[in-house]
């Protein structure tokens, strides 16, 4: 296909797809029965919440705060009782649904490679035990990034904005949801984009045993109040240092989300209404997930990602920094907004080192607001997930 073949045919694809701007779909309650036309993580995972769901969610991060878990010890918070992390949105509805996009324009001339790009979190309110909870989704359509060196593709941003809308028919968190849509004009393209480079590190004693005591050592602010006022612009958060991660850390993320990971004959029907999400496994000639990916190496599309390392989620550590950030404002804070973007894909075996430092202190009516830039990076510096969020924080004038 010449050059001016491909942009015509990809220009084609972009317009038919940025027609359904603006259509609206109310998911349906778990994986099956499948409604066409729909992504693959077009579900709602979890409709009500539970203290049992978030206790997973909150042990999926390794997160050990009683604000998550203990109600003797909530009951005297601010909030009167347990309430959930905040990224725990992701066990009611993944903050990764896609859009669907190629039911949508039919049979495509080109070769497409999609992976997770962050979400864009906002929290208007606390998420309780005994929420439930409906999800509308929105679509943002596809807008093209141009990359600043030359590269044998088109890239893409595809966006959907998640509601998350609870009994009282109140909007709790809006979730832009995104993902990086690469467009090639041939599959020998596509697959020349290995990531190859990417290799496991064995740590050292010195560097194994400094994680270690830092999840001995970690501190949270908890009822300690942090006012507006005593925040200053360059102050730097606690680093939080998890890892490296493991096959069985991955596994307690999807355990938390508790209805994304589905089998056999539900498995199947998901399949077969969404083939191309679904790879030939040559060793047992079986259709599988990529999701499977995330468990063993040379599975699904690792290969084209990261040279074939299982990869570990991104959202997991949207999750970490979340972490990190409540464990600086304690219980008197409200984390209003995070915005992560998913640069390099973390892989088994990373260590995830979670930083952050105060950028801008404001007020906006009568909230006190804080935005920080953060980022997570693995044992080598090399930058996962740069992010930024904002924080409202009490003032001394209102306690």
């Amino acid at each position: 296909m010449s050059e001016a073949d491909f942009n015509k045919v990809v220009d084609a694809f972009l317009e038919a797809q940025n027609k359904h701007i603006g259509e609206v779909i109310v998911p349906n309650v778990g994986a099956y029965p499948r409604q066409p036309g729909l992504g693959w993580y077009a579900q709602v995972f979890n409709e009500f919440v539970t203290t049992d769901l978030i206790r997973h969610y909150a042990d999926a991060m390794g997160d050990r705060n009683p604000l998550w878990r203990s109600n003797d010890y909530a009951r005297g918070t601010i909030w009167g009782g347990i309430i959930a992390p905040p990224t725990f949105t992701d066990s009611i509805a993944a903050s990764w649904p896609g859009a669907g996009r190629e039911n949508r324009v039919g049979e495509l001339k080109f070769k497409l490679e999609s992976a997770l790009a962050g979400a864009r979190r906002q929290w208007f309110q606390a998420i309780r035990p005994w929420d439930r909870f409906r999800i509308v989704d929105k679509y943002l359509g596809l807008v093209e990034r141009k990359p600043k060196q030359p590269r044998p593709y088109r890239m893409f941003i595809d966006t959907v904005q998640r509601k998350y809308i609870n009994q009282k028919d109140e909007t709790v968190a809006v979730v832009d949801c995104r993902q990086s849509v690469l467009a090639f004009p041939s599959a020998e393209l596509l697959a020349g984009m290995s990531g190859a480079g990417r290799q496991r590190r064995k740590l050292t004693d010195e560097e194994r045993d400094a994680i270690y005591r830092g999840y001995d050592t970690e501190t949270r602010r908890g009822a300690q109040v942090l006012f507006w006022e005593d925040v200053a612009v360059g102050e730097e958060l606690k680093p939080l240092v998890v890892g490296p991660v493991s096959v069985w850390d991955v596994v307690a993320f999807f355990a938390a989300l508790a209805g994304e990971p589905t089998a056999f004959d539900v498995l199947w029907e998901m399949l077969k209404l969404e083939p191309t999400h679904a790879y030939l496994d040559p060793e047992v000639n079986a259709w599988k997930v990529p999701g499977e990916g995330h468990f063993k190496d040379g599975a699904g599309i690792t290969g084209s990602m990261t040279g074939g390392y299982a990869v570990a989620p991104g959202p997991q550590i949207d999750g970490l920094i979340c972490r990190m950030l409540c464990n600086w404002m304690g219980d008197y804070g409200f984390l209003k907004m995070l915005d992560t973007q998913y640069r390099t894909v973390p892989i088994l075996g990373d260590v995830f080192r979670s930083k952050g430092k105060v950028t801008n202190k404001s007020i906006e009516g009568d909230e006190h607001l804080v935005d920080l830039e953060l980022y997570c990076e693995n044992m080598d510096g090399l930058v996962l997930v740069p992010a930024t969020a904002r924080v409202r924080l009490p003032s001394r004038t209102e306690l």
